[in-house]
């Protein structure tokens, strides 16, 4: 039996999101309440799995943004099941978790071939769930582009924990070769799409600044500009995440895309304004003792080149 086309969209989603708590739930036994990022990376596994010709893939609908792939659908279904009282949430002053309600565990919401389908697809992925954090690493192998991993899972956390260190000052558990070998990682695998020329002009001031800091040895002299380069560095992957929330979207949130874009170009040229603004207070150390590899250099240097295709990381350390 197929979905009959006056089934409610809203209704196959929330029989999703059911089913997936259910599967999340027998797989810890004893541990009924599972949390929103994992019934959202669940559920959009499930959808890059699920073939073309399964109408309810069109119904997981998801956009690429801060935190990976997102989906205010599957968000507000998950409020209207607590709503209805087919989930209990519980809330604490540093969680928000979700179970279901003892009536609804086993019977389906909606019935369908397609549905059984989806159900037997979020079977295979739950089975295959570690844990959140292995979960999100593994969705951002369906990325739009590498540079998710490259920056948000590579470069930022442990920049953020160097530049901890210095300031606090403690012993840094990254040492600066670390740091600047994950700089020219995030330098060669931006992507090349036009849309985000401005941004990645933007990137490579940066690379620059923060190759100039650490060859100047942050510890004794310019430990104080590492603030500013950290405040940017979590700036320049907020607007990179509205970028790609404008290129990377289903259709269901065309009505949105105008907003999105109009969103996207104010923050960049925020952005923009403020490295340049940064770019003239740097300006001295930037041209003392930038320290970074031949072909790293040129890219920085001509960040506009069209015919410029990444290389991996690897390639480029092999050759340098």
């Amino acid at each position: 039996m197929a979905i009959s086309h006056s089934t409610d969209g809203d209704a196959i989603t929330r029989e999703m999101i059911r089913a997936a708590m259910q599967r999340l739930s027998n797989k810890r036994r004893r541990h009924t309440y599972v949390t929103k990022k994992e019934i959202l990376k669940v559920l959009f596994k499930t959808k890059y799995l699920l073939p073309d010709s399964n109408p309810v893939k069109d119904h997981l609908a998801y956009y690429w943004y801060l935190e990976g792939p997102y989906s205010e659908r599957v968000y507000d279904c998950l409020d209207d099941l607590v709503e209805s009282g087919v989930v209990v949430r519980r809330k604490t002053t540093k969680s928000e978790t979700y179970r279901l309600g003892s009536n609804h565990t086993i019977k389906p919401l909606v019935t369908s071939d397609d549905l059984d389908a989806a159900r037997r697809t979020i079977d295979g992925v739950v089975n295959d769930f570690v844990n959140v954090n292995d979960m999100v690493r593994e969705i951002y192998r369906y990325a739009p582009y590498s540079w998710y991993t490259t920056y948000n899972l590579k470069f930022r956390p442990r920049f953020r924990n160097y530049c901890n260190a210095v300031l606090e000052p403690r012993p840094p558990t990254y040492k600066i070769k670390n740091v600047r070998s994950w700089l020219e990682d995030i330098v060669v695998d931006y992507p090349t799409a036009p849309a985000f020329l401005g941004h990645r002009r933007v990137v490579m001031d940066f690379a620059k600044m923060l190759s100039a800091v650490i060859a100047s040895d942050p510890h004794h002299k310019h430990g104080h500009l590492l603030h500013t380069l950290l405040t940017l560095c979590d700036k320049i992957w907020t607007v990179f995440a509205y970028g790609v929330r404008v290129e990377h979207h289903d259709e269901y949130y065309d009505g949105r895309l105008d907003d999105w874009r109009r969103m996207y170009e104010q923050e960049m040229d925020k952005l923009d304004v403020e490295v340049v603004k940064q770019v003239e207070v740097f300006d001295d150390i930037v041209q003392d003792n930038t320290r970074l590899a031949p072909e790293i250099e040129k890219i920085l240097e001509n960040p506009d080149m069209g015919n410029f295709t990444p290389l991996t990381p690897e390639v480029i350390r092999n050759t340098c």
